[in-house]
């Protein structure tokens, strides 16, 4: 919601250095990520990570051990998405 404000009452690029999509639901995501980046008229840059709390990563159901295949999956989930809903 912050960066909506800062997008709206700026012309600064704005983003968050490093999500962690391995916590979130992919589409939910990929909806909330590319509308922000329209609002933002295209001003978005997003970093991602895989995040180093295990114990947190696990908490979203997944085993920490498949950290890297589950980001990647749903990056890419992510990025069919956004094509989608484009």
């Amino acid at each position: 919601m912050s960066l909506s404000f800062v997008a709206a009452a700026t012309g600064l690029t704005v983003g968050a250095c490093t999500a962690l999509p391995g916590g979130h639901d992919p589409i939910s995501y990929a909806k909330a990520v590319s509308t922000l980046d329209v609002m933002s008229g295209g001003r978005l840059v997003l970093g991602v990570g895989f995040g180093w709390n295990n114990d947190e990563f696990e908490d979203h159901g997944f085993d920490a051990r498949d950290k890297y295949a589950v980001v990647e999956e749903k990056i890419a989930l992510m990025k069919n998405e956004i094509v989608a809903y484009s």
